[in-house]
């Protein structure tokens, strides 16, 4: 019993602290949007073990239209690209601190932005107050005008210590924490607009999950209100600019500021009503969301989210469909049978038998037991932010270190009796104490379990629990002052012992481990496990069977099927039921996975062309060198602020057949782009100066191994035709390479000793003044032995 029970009694005290008008709104239309393309991102997960390759891969879409309507109208293909992005902002596991900010970008990257930056609470180790964000800016031109699109991102999970600061709500006003959090977020965008001379027209596109979608609420709620007096006075942002969307959103906004005003409908809330951490901070105490609440779909469509859910994560939809789920919630009751103990369904149950009524309910409860907003910052404010900070700032064997010796501590039990008893005495409405009867019973029950065999397997000693019987005995008869400060005295031993263990500081045992936090942990702690959630906190006699640990049942069952919809997963599963580029359910390839070609030009003119696949079929035309369009989404083109680059899957060929305009400089470049760790590896690179108008050919073969990138031997080929003539430059003797040989041949045609073919001469002519000359062949020669020479010599004509 102490082994299974305590431990998952510890889970549940650990996971609740860690929680803590639906609008008819309008959808833009995106399904005949023809410049989006698919992309591959990591993420990490929300669940497993995350070790060097255990981050996650999913599937993106993207288009700069996506900013082109209003932000009032929710556009759910930006909702789904808005999740992506805020799930690579959670800490990566895969590379430590250097690595950290890898995911977001990475992805950022891949979707054209520049500039990437994270600030330097994303670079080390969290604390209670610190606040982890990234911001990146493109240039974008929506009919005809021009913006700059500014990205603000606050890392949403992984954030260790920072779990605290959720819990700091502040005696007025917004949640202090998740305010002040706003506040420095905005802070590091001014200072990021003004390092990059970011001016002029804006727009904002500002994603948060969790923590950070709490943040990012109250961030839209801000620059609503006065962007410039956040962002500085060198921009113009208008609120149908700015791009606000969240999801698992908890509630931070202060009722009394209007959060439901019209103002702030650009603000889109996503979440499931089902999930404990969007259930707080509670609506008992005052607190709200700005802007627009969108519950995730409904049943109707239920088995497309579970489609989507066991692509990107089997594991997970193996668990969602089996073991937790918000469906499978169920009232239960401690079930003393036989001298077994255990947790079974209860049918009759005072409690609600949805996950969404109990969650309303508990938050309710809980702003009781607090007393209310003021008074919970008052008392419960500080320990509660300060403990949760410090035990999620644990590492994995350091977290594992400090439970253990919670739940190994010789006093567990006595603590959780204490605790038992002093809510039971303080909930009697008489404060006298129980009669013998009554105190009896309880040790019997005690005594039952101690004597059943099933006590074997869970570690506990039966003397144990008889002792234990004899305690919970004589604690029913004290008072409960002298029970609080009995089981305060346990519970400060306890934890002076787990923060030992897992490797506390002096200063961090003497902030938190005080008199006045025992108290208040103790207190809180007993009416959590304990309290009848329907009934009031002061009002009804408690009797003295098992019917007042209902809620302590309740949670311990169905904490996970509380918490699961929470996840990432979950939630982008359902954000992909309403966007219409996801209609197609269907895994990504193995080629998808590893990466794609990129194929980057730049020009002094415009430049004009087609795709053509394998098969010969265009699979892509080429307009003033952007790429529309395309037959297949994975094959696109990214708009950056030098112009953009084409994106060619690897698992197919493709020749690319430009039009070149007469006296054009054109680079190109062609890379294989690896999406595990957004490595790039560049296969050409080359300059070409066209004399006359030209017919540029990239071949890009399909790769052999195509989810393994780079390729070894994949014989990538530019080619370039002038008038007909095909040929690489300074190659005199045209035998397709540029030699010491070719600078005599060109000195033996002026000496009229052997004179070059037509080809030969048109080759030579390397400063490209119409004749062959002493100069072109001085040239050559400078070219082999590196010294400045005429441009383009050694590259295609």
């Amino acid at each position: 019993m102490k082994k299974c029970f305590i431990t998952n009694l510890t889970a549940v005290i650990l996971a609740t602290l860690i929680a803590l008008s639906v609008c008819t709104v309008a959808f833009a239309d995106t399904a005949d949007e023809d410049d989006y393309y698919n992309g591959a991102y990591y993420y990490r997960p929300a669940s497993g073990e995350y070790t060097d390759t255990g981050d996650c891969v999913d599937r993106y879409t993207f288009s700069d239209a996506y900013f082109k309507s209003s932000s009032k109208v929710y556009n759910p293909s930006l909702a789904t690209a808005s999740m992506a992005l805020a799930v690579t902002s959670v800490s990566s596991g895969r590379s430590g601190y250097a690595g950290i900010s890898r995911n977001i970008t990475a992805l950022l990257e891949d979707v054209g932005f520049s500039d990437i930056e994270v600030n330097e609470d994303y670079r080390k180790k969290a604390t209670k107050d610190s606040i982890g964000v990234a911001c990146a800016h493109k240039r974008i031109t929506q009919d005809g005008r021009d913006y700059t699109l500014l990205v603000i991102a606050p890392r949403s999970a992984g954030y260790g210590a920072e779990w605290g600061n959720n819990f700091v709500l502040g005696k007025s006003g917004d949640a202090k924490g998740f305010d002040e959090s706003a506040d420095k977020a905005l802070a590091y965008a001014r200072q990021y607009a003004a390092a990059h001379a970011v001016t002029g027209d804006l727009k904002v596109w500002a994603v948060g999950y969790s923590r950070g979608a709490a943040v990012v609420n109250l961030i839209g709620k801000k620059l609503i209100d006065d962007a410039n007096a956040y962002l500085g006075d060198a921009v113009t942002l208008r609120p149908e600019d700015l791009y606000a969307y969240t999801f698992g959103t908890p509630s931070p906004a202060d009722i009394n500021n209007h959060p439901r005003d019209a103002k702030y409908a650009g603000i889109f809330n996503s979440f499931s009503d089902t999930e404990i951490a969007a259930a707080m901070a509670p609506a008992a105490m005052g607190f709200e969301r700005y802007g627009t609440d969108l519950l995730l779909p409904s049943d109707d469509r239920y088995d497309r989210m579970l489609e989507n859910l066991r692509i990107i994560n089997e594991d997970l939809y193996t668990a969602y469909t089996t073991e937790s789920n918000s469906k499978f919630f169920h009232p239960k009751k401690l079930l003393i049978d036989g001298g077994s103990a255990s947790l079974a369904d209860d049918d009759s149950s005072y409690i609600a038998p949805d996950a969404a009524g109990y969650l309303k309910d508990l938050c309710a409860y809980l702003t009781q037991v607090c007393g209310g907003r003021e008074n919970y910052a008052a008392v419960y404010e500080q320990p509660l932010s300060d403990l949760l900070a410090y035990t999620m700032s644990l590492s994995g064997s350091g977290l594992n270190a400090f439970l253990e010796a919670f739940q190994n501590d010789e006093n567990t039990l006595n603590l959780l009796a204490a605790m038992y008893a002093y809510f039971m005495r303080l909930k009697q409405q008489t404060k006298t104490a129980p009669t013998g009867a009554q105190a009896v019973q309880k040790a019997r029950e005690l005594a039952a379990i101690a004597a059943s065999a099933d006590l074997a397997p869970t570690g506990v000693d039966a003397s144990d629990l008889i002792k234990l019987a004899a305690t919970l005995f004589t604690y029913m008869l004290k008072s409960p002052a002298q029970l609080m400060t009995i089981a305060s005295d346990y519970l400060g031993g306890i934890l002076q012992k787990a923060m030992t263990a897992s490797g506390a500081t002096q200063e961090e045992l003497a902030k938190i481990n005080t008199p006045a936090n025992q108290k208040a942990l103790v207190h809180f702690a007993s009416h959590m496990i304990l309290g009848n959630i329907r009934q009031s906190d002061k009002v009804e006699a408690y009797n003295f069977d098992n019917e007042q640990i209902k809620n302590a049942a309740t949670l311990i069952g169905n904490y996970q099927n509380l918490f699961i919809d929470h996840y990432n997963e979950i939630i982008v599963s359902w954000l992909k039921v309403d966007d219409p580029h996801y209609a197609d359910v269907e895994p990504m390839t193995p080629a998808q996975l590893a990466g794609y070609r990129r194929l980057t030009l730049r020009s002094d003119a415009p430049v004009s062309g087609t795709v053509t696949d394998g098969k010969g079929t265009v699979a892509g035309v080429i307009r003033n060198g952007i790429l529309t369009d395309t037959t297949d989404k994975w094959l696109g083109f990214t708009p950056t602020d030098d112009g953009g680059f084409f994106r060619l899957p690897s698992d197919e060929s493709y020749t690319v057949t430009l039009t070149v305009p007469d006296r054009t400089t054109l680079s190109v470049n062609v890379s294989e782009y690896r999406v595990s760790d957004a490595s790039r590896f560049s296969f050409i690179d080359d300059t070409i100066s066209t004399k006359r108008n030209s017919i540029v050919t990239i071949t890009l073969p399909a790769l052999k191994n195509a989810a393994s990138l780079p390729s070894a031997d994949t014989a990538y080929k530019l080619s370039v035709k002038a008038d007909g003539v095909e040929g690489i430059l300074g190659d005199a003797d045209t035998d397709g390479e540029v030699r010491i040989l070719d600078a005599t041949a060109v000195q033996r045609h002026i000496a009229d000793l052997d004179k070059l073919s037509e080809l030969g001469a048109l080759l030579s002519d390397v400063d490209r003044d119409n004749d062959v000359t002493v100069i072109d062949a001085t040239y050559i020669q400078r070219h082999l032995a590196q010294l400045p020479a005429a441009e383009g010599i050694g590259k295609a004509y």
